[in-house]
């Protein structure tokens, strides 16, 4: 399914995600992983903290800190986060050495949804190719400007429907 490549794979998904969802993303993470890739993922609960849980699950311990990295709109103290975020995920990923990059989407005097927005665009540029779960009937608007912002920048989207 996937070729390769030396820039990790960005994921994307709702806040939302069914816990239906769930294998499917472990799959798709899975697959990645074995393939020798990296990840590189956002902050928020959902499909990010689900992606960042398959990483670790299926990255050697060695190969933590080189093969998955989290970009982070918030402090690492939580400051700056709101109820989409994944802060205890986040910081439980940073303390096994998984790389989380703080305030990825600017300072906490960048209002939130910009800083989202530039964390989003930080993912995609930090990646060759942007992997995105989507749920028929949610609105997912940060998904979606992800996907748009990603076509704009790569040729390689996938979408997975769930």
């Amino acid at each position: 399914m996937f070729q390769s490549f030396s820039l990790p794979i960005a994921f994307s998904g709702p806040r939302a995600l069914p816990v239906e969802a769930i294998p499917l993303v472990y799959k798709v993470v899975q697959e990645v992983m074995f393939s020798g890739r990296s990840v590189v993922v956002g902050c928020a609960v959902g499909a990010d903290a689900a992606v960042l849980s398959a990483a670790i699950r299926f990255c050697p311990v060695s190969q933590l800190a080189s093969r998955i990295q989290v970009l982070c709109a918030f402090g690492p103290e939580g400051q700056g986060s709101f109820v989409g975020s994944s802060v205890a995920g986040v910081q439980a990923a940073a303390a096994l050495g998984v790389p989380v990059v703080w305030w990825a989407g600017g300072g906490p005097a960048v209002p939130l949804v910009q800083r989202l927005r530039s964390r989003s665009q930080a993912c995609v540029h930090a990646s060759m190719r942007l992997i995105a779960f989507l749920v028929p009937g949610l609105p997912c608007r940060g998904t979606r400007y992800t996907i748009t912002f990603a076509h704009s920048v790569h040729e390689h989207v996938e979408l997975f429907w769930v």
